[in-house]
């Protein structure tokens, strides 16, 4: 058994708690015994037949539209008459009162009376007197007299007196309240202006002439038969506009491609005849490759002396390379007299030709003294050279006379009169002597103590 059951079991219908333990057990037994709620709440649901649900769909036929009751079919009808005739009143009402013509053209007869109103005669609706008397005083035109007959509205007119527009009384004072209503300085039977005739009409024909212009201008542009601009200056700026497209023509096409393919090198020169077919192109390309050798100038250059060194200091180890074998091994391999190969001597008529020494033989004394005073002399002789050379370089002007008198004394040599300090002299540039140092067979090198 639930919580909430257990709970509920002790408790009357209206929900009061047992004060005493009789109490809940009678209210225990009387709940087992009685219901809760009405007897209507446990009845039985009515049962609907087939037979009941078909006689009501069949109280109405939808073929004939009607009621298959008579009495229902007569009070139906009924009402539909009433509520046809309310509507046709009503939209008659207001068609009369949207209408400014109240009467019949035929028989002169008021449109607006009809058949009477219940809420009419009970006083629930706004008179009909009145609305026609509203509706009726209504001008039916501008003009507030007859024209045909040229009398007031109030004396002529189809209307009764009673239903007769009101015409307003004339105003007291005459004065102008329009332009419309100024005196006129046209004659319109002598077609002329009562005043200054020849100048207004100049101004008009001149005002027509130019609005004429203006809305020839505005529609004509361009002479179709000719097929040129009614304006001089306009056609000329399109000839020369037309030119200038003309020009560009060739080319329109091809400065559609992509610019790489613009710039190409099958665009420059022709490569059956090798001619140049864009000078501007192939001066670009000229130019761009100049840039190229020109940004390369430095580094070749630098190239060129890495390379001059490396030949150089080759030379000098293969030289020293050389030199330390001595010269009385090739002296040995030849001293036989014949080539050890062909069997020929070298003193026969038909002689072997003799290899080439690569060594040097050893220099004597004389040779050595020789080598030692000449080295010494072209070293000395450079030295001057080098000299000579700067005292006669070009100095600038900002230079004084205390500049051109120092530069004298250095250039003869001797120690500055003004300082004391030691002249300048050159270090000695080894690059420069190195093609008089070449070794020859008369000359000696330095082989380290090896022979």
């Amino acid at each position: 058994m639930g919580g909430w059951e257990a709970s509920t079991l002790h408790r009357d219908f209206q929900g009061r708690e047992p004060q005493s333990w009789s109490e809940s057990l009678a209210f225990y037994k009387h709940s087992q015994s009685s219901r809760p709620l009405p007897d209507e709440a446990y009845a039985k649901p009515q049962r609907v037949t087939r037979y009941e649900v078909s006689r009501k769909e069949a109280e109405y036929n939808p073929i004939t539209q009607a009621w298959r009751d008579q009495g229902r079919e007569r009070e139906a009808r009924a009402r539909d008459l009433l509520g046809t005739i309310a509507a046709q009143n009503r939209a008659k009402d207001r068609q009369l009162a949207h209408e400014r013509n109240t009467h019949d053209v035929l028989n002169h007869s008021i449109r607006r009376t009809g058949l009477p109103d219940p809420q009419a005669q009970a006083g629930l609706a706004f008179p009909t007197e009145k609305r026609e008397q509203r509706l009726a005083q209504a001008a039916d035109s501008l003009a507030q007299y007859n024209i045909l007959s040229g009398l007031s509205v109030e004396e002529h007119h189809w209307a009764p007196p009673q239903h007769r527009p009101v015409v307003p009384p004339p105003r007291e004072d005459n004065k102008l309240r329009s332009i419309t209503q100024q005196p006129r300085e046209y004659n319109v039977l002598t077609n002329e202006y009562k005043r200054d005739h020849a100048r207004k009409t100049g101004e008009e024909q001149e005002r027509t002439r130019r609005v004429a212009a203006e809305r020839f201008w505005a529609t004509h542009d361009m002479n179709i038969m000719t097929s040129k601009f009614y304006d001089p200056e306009k056609e000329t700026h399109f000839q020369i506009v037309k030119q200038a497209v003309k020009a560009e023509q060739p080319l329109k096409q091809f400065k559609k491609l992509p610019s790489s393919y613009q710039q190409g090198e099958g665009f420059v020169y022709s490569i059956i005849n090798f001619s140049v077919q864009n000078p501007e192109l192939y001066a670009r390309f000229e130019e761009k490759e100049q840039r190229s050798l020109d940004s390369k100038q430095a580094v070749w250059g630098h190239e060129a002396q890495i390379k001059e060194r490396a030949t150089g200091r080759a030379l000098v180890e293969g030289t020293r390379t050389l030199n330390r074998i001595s010269h009385k091994r090739y002296e040995d391999s030849t001293s036989h007299g014949y080539d050890i190969v062909t069997n020929k001597g070298y003193h026969d008529k038909d002689a072997a030709p003799l290899a080439p020494a690569r060594t040097v033989p050893k220099p004597g004394h004389w040779q050595s003294l020789e080598s030692s005073s000449n080295q010494f002399w072209q070293t000395r002789t450079m030295q001057t050279q080098h000299r000579l050379s700067l005292q006669n370089r070009p100095r600038p002007a900002s230079e004084g006379k205390a500049g051109d008198a120092t530069g004298a004394l250095r250039a003869d040599g001797g120690a500055a009169s003004a300082r004391g300090a030691r002249p300048i002299v050159p270090a000695l540039d080894m690059t420069r002597t190195r093609p008089a140092l070449e070794m020859t067979a008369n000359s000696s090198v330095r082989t380290g103590g090896f022979q």
